[in-house]
């Protein structure tokens, strides 16, 4: 009963355990080359752009609501940085992409509390209208940066040994987002109404405008993750950011989020981030067919919500 108690206050420690089994398997079925700098530094790249989306992502699960439209403000950020560097410089570009970004959670949340359509379909919405500008804005083709400099480096570049700084902007928003949820009063405001909003109403907290805060925060770090990947690859693709709103969502669930509300961690979401790449790497370099990597994530993401849920319950005494 005390280790379901520590784990029902810890929820990263199952996603850190399945990290630590996925890592020792994956090094064991490819000969040890899941254990290469090379692959260690790609997988690092990976996990920090789909980590700074999931800590957002994490945010509005924590506080009861969810947010489809992330990988279409992902790909979208991406896009409008590369375009509008060419013409404005890249600083303005950045402030624009972040800011229109942070403009598409904004109506998100307002969509959500002002009418009380489920975030789900709101999101949804959002998302559907976004990749539409994206495939117009592109006609379907990559489009690539004509002029590198400073900013780009900055948020792309190569720190050395093929590790990206990208994982530096990873392990900094982790950070910061980890103090707000644990130390500050938003972060016990968005606990508080993802745990029971009419009780959080009821103690005076502004629901409405911890979710509109809440939505922004998660497009905004959508926004800066999008312009993070197209620095490193110095381009973007229309089908950029497809699959990044499920991959954060697994992410998140994995990493002790509730789907329900007022429950999860930070750096167990940031680990959960870490585990989805580790495990698609870890296939394709043991041989395993590509297909099973979203059939192995599917079963993951189901258990993990069960008994993450089975846990919780038990550890508060319901």
């Amino acid at each position: 009963m005390n280790f379901i108690r520590t784990m029902g206050k810890r929820p990263e420690l199952g996603v850190l355990i399945s990290l630590g089994v996925v890592w020792l398997a994956f090094v064991f079925l490819s000969g040890g080359k899941f254990a290469g700098l090379g692959n260690i530094a790609a997988l690092l790249a990976q996990s920090a752009e789909l980590g700074i989306v999931t800590v957002g992502v994490a945010f509005t699960l924590i506080c009861g609501e969810i947010d489809l439209s992330v990988g279409s403000v992902y790909g979208l950020s991406g896009l409008l940085f590369v375009l509008l560097s060419s013409k404005l410089g890249s600083v303005p570009a950045f402030l624009i992409a972040l800011g229109i970004a942070c403009l598409a959670g904004l109506i998100n949340g307002l969509v959500t509390v002002r009418t009380m359509v489920p975030s789900l379909i709101v999101t949804l919405g959002m998302s559907m209208f976004l990749r539409g500008l994206i495939y117009f804005t592109t006609g379907g083709f990559t489009r690539t940066f004509t002029e590198m400099d400073f900013l780009i480096d900055a948020l792309g570049g190569q720190l050395g040994g093929g590790f990206y700084i990208s994982v530096v902007w990873f392990l900094l928003i982790v950070g910061i987002f980890t103090v707000i949820l644990r130390m500050t009063r938003y972060g016990n405001f968005v606990m508080a109404v993802g745990g029971n909003k009419e009780v959080a109403k009821a103690m005076g907290i502004e629901v409405d405008q911890v979710k509109l805060i809440t939505f922004v925060l998660c497009a905004g770090l959508a926004g800066l993750a999008g312009m993070i990947s197209a620095s490193r690859f110095h381009s973007v693709a229309a089908t950029t950011g497809t699959t990044t709103a499920l991959e954060a969502i697994a992410a998140a669930v994995m990493g002790g989020c509730l789907v329900t509300g007022g429950y999860g961690t930070i750096p167990g979401a940031a680990l959960g981030a870490v585990l989805i790449p580790a495990v698609g790497a870890g296939l394709v370099m043991s041989g395993a067919p590509a297909y099973w990597y979203q059939a192995f994530i599917g079963v993951v993401l189901v258990g993990a919500a069960v008994l993450n849920l089975v846990v919780h319950r038990r550890a508060v005494g319901q």
